[in-house]
C-alpha cells in the first residue's frame, strides 16, 4: 500500500511541459522540465521541421537532417562552472555533485528579470586550457537574454549575485572538500574554449540574411 496517490490535474499544474502517463496513475512524466527545457526542444523541431520540407523539395539531403547541433554557437553568452580536484577520485566525486546541481542553476537563472532561457548542456569537459590542472572539467549553460522594451537601454547582461549565490551554495555542501574547487562565471561565444569543438576548431557562424527590401519605381 503506497499511500494516496496524486494525479496530475491541469487546474493545479504549473508544469513547464506535461507529457500524462496515459495509465493510472495520471502523472506528468516530464515533471523536471523547464521552460527552458521546452523552448529548447520546439526549437529543434521547428529546425527538423524546416530541413525535412527541404529534403522532400530536394533542396537537402537526409543527411543534413541528422547533422549534430552545435550548441556552442548558438548562444551570445555562457554560464562556464569550471571544477578541479587533486586526485581522479576526489574529482569524480565532485563532478557527480555538480553536475547534480547544475539544473538549480539554471532554474535560478531563468527568474532573472534580464533572463528568458537557461539551457544547460548535458555533459562536462574534462579538459583545460591551463596544463597545470590535473583533474579539470567544464560544465555550460547556453542563456538568451531579453531585449530591453526601450531600445536606448543597454542590455543588462550581469549575473554575479546569481552565479555568487550558487558558488556559495556549492562551497558548504557536505561533499566538498578542500581540494574541489569550483568558479562559475559568465562568458561570452567568443571566449568559449575550442575544446568544446570537434577536432578543436570553432565553426564559422553564418550570419543571417537581410531581407531585401523592394524598390519603389514610383
Amino acid at each position: 500500500n503506497q499511500g494516496k496517490v496524486t494525479l496530475w490535474s491541469q487546474e493545479t499544474s504549473t508544469d513547464a511541459m506535461p507529457i500524462i502517463t496515459p495509465s493510472y496513475p495520471c502523472i506528468n512524466s516530464t515533471r523536471s522540465a523547464s521552460k527552458s527545457t521546452l523552448h529548447r526542444m520546439t526549437e529543434e523541431f521547428k529546425l527538423g521541421f524546416k530541413i525535412t520540407n527541404s529534403i522532400i523539395s530536394k533542396k537537402k539531403k537526409w543527411s543534413k537532417l541528422l547533422a549534430e547541433t552545435n550548441f556552442f554557437t548558438q548562444y551570445r553568452y555562457y554560464i562556464r562552472i569550471e571544477i578541479s580536484s587533486d586526485t581522479q577520485d576526489s574529482f569524480e566525486i565532485w563532478e557527480g555533485t555538480v553536475e547534480s546541481k547544475i539544473k538549480r542553476l539554471a532554474l535560478k537563472l531563468e527568474e532573472e528579470e534580464n533572463i528568458q532561457y537557461a539551457v544547460t548542456f548535458p555533459k562536462c569537459f574534462e579538459k583545460s586550457e591551463d596544463p597545470k590542472i590535473k583533474f579539470p572539467g567544464s560544465f555550460f549553460i547556453g542563456m538568451i537574454f531579453s531585449k530591453p522594451s526601450d531600445p536606448n537601454q543597454k542590455l543588462n547582461i550581469d549575473v554575479t549575485h546569481v552565479t555568487q549565490s550558487f558558488l556559495t551554495f556549492l562551497m558548504n555542501l557536505p561533499e566538498k572538500k578542500a581540494m574541489m574547487l569550483v568558479s562559475p562565471k559568465c562568458i561570452k561565444r567568443s571566449d568559449v574554449p575550442l575544446f568544446v569543438f570537434p577536432n578543436g576548431k570553432k565553426p564559422e557562424i553564418k550570419k543571417p540574411k537581410q531581407k531585401k527590401v523592394p524598390k519603389n519605381n514610383s
